[in-house]
């Protein structure tokens, strides 16, 4: 069946799951936007480098997420 949704996979992916590993990912990022608040609040940013901490907390959280799904295929 190709609409089935496999919920053993999703509990069991990896030895861990698929929740477990986005959750791992979300709190590291969460954690890095919270450093990077704090440290803001302190002094303002330029935008340019608030823009640029957004595109290396994307780029890091796609890589990282490409690493704790290296079977599922990714299309453009």
């Amino acid at each position: 069946m190709k609409q089935y949704l496999n919920i053993n996979r999703l509990r069991t992916y990896g030895g861990e799951g698929v929740l477990n590993r986005l959750f791992k990912i979300e709190n590291q990022i969460l954690e890095q936007a919270a450093a990077k608040l704090s440290e803001w609040e302190k002094q303002k940013p330029a935008e340019a480098e608030m823009a640029d901490f957004q595109e290396k907390i994307a780029s890091w959280a796609y890589e990282s997420l490409r690493t704790a799904f290296p079977d599922i295929k990714i299309e453009n």
